[in-house]
């Protein structure tokens, strides 16, 4: 009875029939999946243009161009991680460092061209874990593409002064 009862109130609840109860709630997941499709490729489409931009406004140095800078909070890391692939690519010889804070914890994420890695220059899993323990975080990952978490997020901008001033000691 109890099931019954609450069949009953899952009915009224999507505006249906009893028996119309599991047809409704496969067409509530089916239009959940659409649109959480539909927000991580505006999301993908949004970081692409900000990644054009940062590479346009990237510092140059007599080693490469850099880039430091701060997303939107709550941004999708496994999102600004493809996008920063792209970047380490519109940078030509360069590396930049993203963070992203969201909900007291930061997400930072290295990037650096393949040259510079091969020149032994810069390492983006030793870029990304330093900069990380000015946060008291840790972190790593492949030499050209790293990912590190942070956990004091009141100490981000001195992370992300401790990041330009490695690249640009790197990149002099």
């Amino acid at each position: 009875r109890a099931q019954s009862e609450t069949l009953q109130r899952i009915a009224v609840s999507l505006q249906t029939g009893v028996g119309q109860v599991a047809e409704q709630v496969e067409k509530l997941k089916a239009e959940r999946d659409r649109l959480e499709k539909q927000q991580a490729e505006a999301t993908r489409g949004g970081l692409e243009a900000e990644m054009a931009r940062l590479a346009e406004s990237a510092i140059a140095a007599p080693g490469g161009r850099w880039v430091v800078a701060e997303l939107a909070p709550g941004t999708d890391t496994s999102a600004v991680r493809d996008a920063a692939d792209a970047l380490r690519g519109a940078l030509k010889r360069g590396a930049a460092l993203l963070a992203v804070p969201g909900e007291g914890k930061l997400a930072f994420i290295a990037a650096v061209t393949d040259d510079l890695v091969a020149e032994k220059k810069l390492n983006a899993s030793d870029l990304v874990r330093k900069v990380a323990q000015v946060t008291g975080g840790s972190g790593g990952g492949k030499p050209h593409l790293a990912l590190a978490g942070g956990k004091d997020a009141s100490q981000l901008q001195d992370a992300l002064a401790e990041a330009r001033r490695l690249l640009q000691e790197a990149l002099a």
